[in-house]
């Protein structure tokens, strides 16, 4: 094998490449580049270092001077996408990359990636072949863009009885920037929700369709961006939260203010309400001084015909709100309310998640739904664990004696934000605002552990230390007789409410701003 010393060094400063915007990070395949100068030294050509860009080479193009051009060139790089990093890429004004390599024999990374792309259009064609749909061949002049351009008759189209519209099916062939998508087919069509839907209605996977599709993860060097909040320290974007509480905790009035809210500042809001009329929501609106200019982007629909969630037809009537509206996010209002089977059953709750939910998470929708309490306030949300188990934040909402909303978390998949946060309601307009939080009120930590342990247990508020102490005991928690005494005297006096501290987490927290 050729060694990478016969390609010629590159000239140029370390400052003049520094400087370089554009200069080429990712350095190339020296294997590739190797094959690359022994293929093109046999045909008497030589690789040249680019005099404006290190790290880049040019060659005489094999292509064109076989079809009597001498003067034409490719420019040689390394290629910059996370997807084949490093591999060599080559082009020239007439001819595909992956036809110049062919012609010199070369097997290259992002050759195989056209390769496994022609591979999925034959699966399309096939697909389509099977349905009796017509698919032509198009020889395209932009054959520096397109590889393997088919043009066929549009299945959805054919399906929804439209005028059809033509199908363009092709591999990107596109050589430019860190193009991720070099390699992978797009199905396109003209009426433009189609698009996203036909290899699903083909029932063919790609490699493309797996991100889009399915979920894949796409490898991030960045690591974590942070906390993304939709609502401060509450819900975070994209996630599936559940906020319930006992009957006049006020949830539906808080959750309202966030929907407006949220609309004012321009996200797209889809609201379900199966407890409020439309007059007591414009007479809150009203009361919160939002406008109703300033809500184009809230769709607010009180007691609609949606079938419940837990039912193929419930789901489809969603999906249809959720096409027609383009949410961001959306609040259902009350989740029980949206039911058919036994609150209950795990299966009913399961049955919405996979039926409802899922879809709506995959693209990247936050939903917020609304529930009611059981009789005991510490064994979580009416139906059982299975609500729990379905959504990444859960937070439990009441009253507490002086009028404040205490909001207590939980459930958390990410650990962002306080566990519990105060509100108090004011007035001139409605609005909530988050209380500053005193150091000196903050359970201690082994307090506030015994607390969430015999809450666990669902020890009953009125027992006393000795017979406490012993169920604790029996369940491996082991505690000194001052903490579960003080642990013992806030769940006598919260009742059936939880924990009266100002901060479960022993974290501090800012104003919350309504609007």
């Amino acid at each position: 094998m050729t060694s990478i010393l016969d390609v010629p060094a590159q000239p140029g400063s370390t400052d003049r490449a520094e400087s370089s915007a554009e200069v080429a990070q990712i350095a190339p395949d020296l294997e590739e580049l190797a094959q690359l100068a022994t293929a093109l030294k046999q045909l008497g050509h030589v690789i040249t270092p680019d005099p404006d860009w290190p790290n880049q080479w040019t060659s005489p193009c094999p292509l064109c001077i076989a079809q009597g051009n001498p003067d034409g060139t490719m420019g040689i790089f390394p290629w910059q996408g996370i997807e084949h990093a490093g591999s060599v890429a080559f082009w020239c004004n007439q001819h595909a990359m992956h036809a110049i390599g062919t012609a010199l024999g070369l097997k290259t990374r992002l050759m195989g990636g056209v390769d496994l792309g022609r591979v999925e259009v034959k699966q399309i064609l096939r697909a389509l072949s099977e349905r009796g749909l017509a698919y032509s061949f198009r020889p395209d002049s932009r054959n520096s863009t397109y590889d393997t351009f088919h043009v066929a008759q549009c299945p959805l189209c054919i399906k929804e009885r439209r005028l059809a519209q033509d199908l363009e099916i092709y591999v990107d062939n596109l050589l430019e920037g860190d193009n991720d998508t070099f390699g992978h087919v797009f199905v396109d069509c003209d009426v433009r929700e189609h698009s996203a839907s036909i290899l699903a209605e083909l029932n063919v996977i790609t490699r493309r369709s797996l991100g889009q599709d399915y979920g894949a993860v796409g490898w991030d060097d960045e690591g974590d961006q942070g906390e993304d909040w939709l609502i401060e320290s509450i819900v975070e974007r994209g996630q599936s939260a559940l906020i319930y509480g006992p009957t006049g905790a006020k949830k539906s009035l808080f959750s309202q203010e966030q929907a407006f809210r949220l609309a004012k500042q321009g996200h797209r809001v889809l609201y379900l309400d199966h407890e409020n009329q439309p007059a007591e929501v414009n007479k809150r609106r009203r009361a919160m001084e939002y406008p109703a200019a300033a809500l184009s982007t809230l769709k607010y629909l009180s007691f609609p015909p949606v079938s419940a969630l837990d039912t193929p037809e419930g789901a489809a009537q969603l999906h249809a709100l959720v096409k027609a509206v383009r949410p961001d996010v959306i609040f259902l209002d009350t989740w029980s309310k949206f039911l058919n089977g036994d609150e209950a059953s795990p299966s009913t709750h399961t049955a919405v998640y996979n039926l409802a939910i899922i879809p709506l998470r995959s693209q990247g929708i936050t939903v917020i739904a609304l529930d009611h309490s059981g009789k005991d306030l510490g064994r979580g949300p009416r139906g059982g664990s299975s609500k729990k188990d379905n959504v990444d934040v859960m937070w439990l909402q009441t009253v507490k004696s002086d009028g404040r909303i205490r909001l207590e978390r939980k459930k958390t998949r990410t650990g962002r934000g306080p566990d519990l946060i105060e509100l108090e309601c004011l007035t001139g307009p409605l609005r909530h605002e988050r209380i500053e939080q005193r150091r000196g009120d903050v359970l201690p930590p082994d307090v506030r552990a015994c607390v969430a342990k015999l809450d666990e247990l669902e020890v009953p508020p009125g027992w006393g230390r000795d017979k406490a102490s012993p169920v604790l005991r029996a369940n491996g928690f082991r505690i000194r007789n001052e903490a579960l005494a003080s642990a013992m005297r806030v769940r006598r006096e919260r009742g059936n409410a939880p924990a009266d501290t100002l901060d479960l987490s022993g974290t501090g927290g800012d104003r919350f701003e309504g609007e």
